[in-house]
């Protein structure tokens, strides 16, 4: 849904011993857009939550599509 491609990956790492990183890799090349929802949208909060719950984020961009991943300390 988060970027109308049919396949996407997910995947979890461990860069560093105090550090998780969360990825998501899809073949759509549109770079991914914060939204502003209003209390009562049902969608549109996922960079909001990605922005508010880690450390740093980004997006790597590829020939083929993109990653978008989020670093994050465990508690």
């Amino acid at each position: 849904r988060h970027s109308g491609c049919r396949l996407l990956r997910v995947s979890v790492r461990l860069p560093h011993r105090d550090r998780v990183r969360l990825a998501v890799t899809d073949k759509c090349p549109q770079p991914p857009t914060a939204q502003a929802p209003c209390c009562d949208d049902e969608s549109g909060r996922g960079l909001v939550l990605v922005e508010a719950m880690s450390d740093r984020w980004g997006t790597q961009y590829r020939t083929w599509g993109k990653t978008v991943w989020a670093e994050l300390r465990p508690k």
